[in-house]
């Protein structure tokens, strides 16, 4: 019939639907696709041995090259302005005096990238972190 849409035929090289839900997400955009094609993070913690940790475990996940670890907040602009960074994890220690100025700036000059804070901090300024912003916030259970 002419204009009918036959089925298409499956191709038994092509990954089945629940192959497809274990591929990394990856970027629609063609300019930024060329430029980094996996998925990629910074988590922005106060030490350097809270950096290797993460570092050590993102290795064992054979995610080393989509996880980098900075300890200071200008080691994370620095990387936020050398690639494309889907998400930024940083330590409310980092953003110190006032988080929820930093997340703005931050939000404001790389809005492509999801900031996650994490951490101490009290239920009112993760409330403010997040309407300057934020994504989210994981806090650090009370002790």
């Amino acid at each position: 019939m002419p204009g009918h849409l036959r089925p298409r035929t499956p191709d038994p090289t092509e990954p089945t639907d629940s192959h497809r839900s274990h591929r990394p997400h990856r970027q629609c955009d063609a300019s930024t696709e060329s430029e980094n094609a996996m998925t990629t993070m910074v988590v922005c913690v106060p030490t350097v041995q809270a950096a290797r940790a993460i570092s050590a475990s993102a290795s064992r996940m054979g995610q080393s090259l989509a996880i980098r670890t900075v300890d200071c907040a200008a080691a994370l602009l620095v990387e936020l302005r050398q690639r494309l960074v889907q998400t930024a994890v940083i330590d409310f220690k980092l953003a110190a005096p006032n988080p929820v100025v930093f997340a703005q700036n931050l939000r404001s000059r790389f809005p492509q990238t999801a900031l996650v804070m994490c951490g101490d901090a009290d239920p009112r300024t993760a409330a403010m972190v997040v309407a300057a912003g934020a994504r989210g916030v994981l806090r650090a259970p009370a002790a």
